[in-house]
């Protein structure tokens, strides 16, 4: 099958739906000196092209404007993780024909778009977490219940400090995937006056005998009053706006397995997101 045009296709499906939302993102190297373990997959500016059979966390980093196309196929029982770090134009497409648990995270600035495939009988469960501070990421997330049985759960979490981002979700159940479940959640975390988050869901459902469709959206700002609570408990305002992040952060990777990984976010998260200091 040929996925990208599949991907071509869906676009055109939503293009009426968002083109009134889109991002230009900012053209510059980001996070440099990154100490990635050596257990961790690297792709440098470059596509991947990768069946995958097992559990395994791929690091891709980019700084040009060239658009990257990501396949990848699931054929067994697997925990793959999906880290993008910079800037650039990447569409991604992961297929499941199996038990997939999916964990992305995007740091940076990018226009990015992924489409997740449900085959016979799959089911994926999927955390995105998208991390923009001082930027602008226009992410579409494409989920397609492809085939009979396939379920498929998607969850998506951005935490904005000074920056922007549009957050589209399209989640479609064909003719053909009778007995399927899709669920598409998008969160996003305010943290100051100058940020902007645009929760865009939509869903095309195309026969009637599906198991369950849903999709919602939802938009947090820092509740005043909590602070005021934290604050008299004796934390100061960076302390608390540290809490909400790292709590958010530590739920969105609670199922990833991948010990090393682990440690590598947690380095990432000191670098960028304790050092938020917000007005």
């Amino acid at each position: 099958m040929d996925y990208v045009n599949l991907l071509l296709s869906l676009e055109n499906e939503s293009r009426e739906l968002f083109k009134r939302y889109n991002l230009d993102i900012e053209n510059k190297e980001t996070y440099s000196e990154l100490n990635i373990p050596k257990s961790l997959s690297t792709v440098k500016n470059s596509d991947l092209d990768k069946d995958i059979e097992s559990d395994s966390s791929i690091v891709f980093l980019y700084n040009e404007e060239k658009e990257h196309i990501n396949k990848i196929f699931v054929n067994k029982k697997s925990e793959i993780n999906l880290i993008f770090i910079g800037h650039g134009n990447i569409k991604n497409i992961v297929t499941n024909s199996d038990d997939l648990k999916l964990n992305i995270i995007v740091i940076g600035s990018f226009k990015l778009k992924n489409l997740i495939v449900g085959n016979v009988n799959s089911n994926t469960n999927a955390k995105e977490l998208i991390i923009c501070r001082s930027s602008n990421i226009d992410i579409t997330d494409y989920i397609l219940n492809y085939e009979e049985g396939s379920k498929i759960n998607f969850e998506t979490l951005s935490i904005i400090s000074k920056g922007k981002v549009f957050s589209k979700g399209y989640a479609k159940i064909t003719n053909k995937a009778i007995n399927s479940f899709s669920n598409l959640e998008i969160r996003g975390i305010i943290l100051d006056k100058e940020s902007q988050f645009v929760p865009l869901p939509h869903m095309n459902i195309e026969n009637a005998n599906v198991l369950g469709a849903q999709h919602g959206a939802s938009i947090l700002f820092l509740d005043e009053e909590m602070r005021k609570y934290l604050e008299s408990r004796g934390l100061n305002k960076k302390s608390i706006d540290q809490l909400y992040i790292t709590s958010a952060i530590d739920n969105s990777i609670s199922t990833i397995k991948n010990d090393e990984l682990k440690k590598f976010i947690d380095t990432l998260k000191d670098r960028i997101i304790l050092n938020v200091n917000i007005e």
